[in-house]
């Protein structure tokens, strides 16, 4: 079976630079950095490379903020140069953690249908000019596929909007799809998946459990992850609760190896 290095976001909790030693003892090789939207402006992003490189963890992706304000799609168009702004500062800013992947929500909720032909082409827009810039930082963004009424909630969405630079890839959320089978999905944006959000969930909203406590066919789908050529990241993002990061890495382990998921 494929093996996948293991990875954790922080899952919009901030983190201390003498953290990463517990990630890296359990087995956690790779890291998302995820804060609070009013977080960003406050790190300290040259300490946190310091923790993660004495760990011997690597950041492999940043998670830039999501909010009705950092939103690509804003019709308001001073809204939304504003928010591609910020994510540019974000970017140059964190350029110094290494990470090679910054994932970006394509939109907020809730968007009325009328609406949605205008968001689109926003979002377009804003992702266009955020794949140039990072194709100069020598980086490449990851759209997520959104659930609900965001965009980028199946396949043809998320397609459409990638469409718009070829510094575009697809950073695959497991618990997310709401409409189309997970699996299809995979099958069909195939290899622009450079990144994932593993968790579980019901199939009627995101969840974000540990994978094993939802509806999920794990191993179908990483049969999917397989033939699609998938080389990144299995990136769990769920809070860890009474989890610990020994349980994350054998629940990927466990995946890989077709076992049976024996935490819940």
């Amino acid at each position: 079976m494929k093996q996948y290095a293991i990875g954790m976001s922080t899952c919009g909790e901030l983190i201390c630079p003498e953290d990463f030693l517990k990630y890296a003892k359990a087995g956690v090789c790779k890291m998302e950095l995820s804060f609070p939207c009013h977080a960003y402006s406050g790190i300290d992003w040259a300490a946190l490379k310091r923790g993660a490189d004495s760990a011997g963890v690597e950041l492999f992706s940043v998670h830039l903020p999501f909010s009705m304000e950092s939103n690509p799609a804003q019709l308001d168009e001073s809204v939304r140069q504003a928010a591609v702004k910020n994510f540019k500062n974000i970017m140059a800013k964190s350029s110094v953690t290494g990470a090679g992947v910054y994932v970006i929500h394509a939109s907020s909720e809730p968007i009325l249908d009328a609406d949605r032909p205008a968001a689109m082409k926003n979002a377009k827009k804003s992702l266009a000019e955020l794949a140039g810039f990072a194709r100069k930082m020598g980086v490449r963004i990851a759209v997520e596929d959104l659930p609900r009424t965001c965009l980028g909630k199946n396949s043809d969405e998320i397609l459409e909007l990638i469409s718009a630079h070829e510094n575009l890839y697809v950073c695959f959320d497991t618990n997310h799809l709401l409409g189309e089978d997970i699996s299809a999905f995979v099958e069909r944006v195939g290899g622009k998946i450079i990144t994932t959000h593993v968790s579980d969930y019901d199939f009627i909203d995101e969840r974000h459990w540990l994978p094993g406590r939802g509806s999920i066919n794990w191993p179908e789908l990483m049969d999917a992850l397989d033939k699609a050529g998938y080389n990144g990241p299995l990136m769990y993002e769920l809070k860890m609760g009474r989890l610990t990061p020994e349980d994350f890495v054998q629940n990927a382990q466990e995946l890989m190896e077709r076992r049976p998921l024996t935490k819940r």
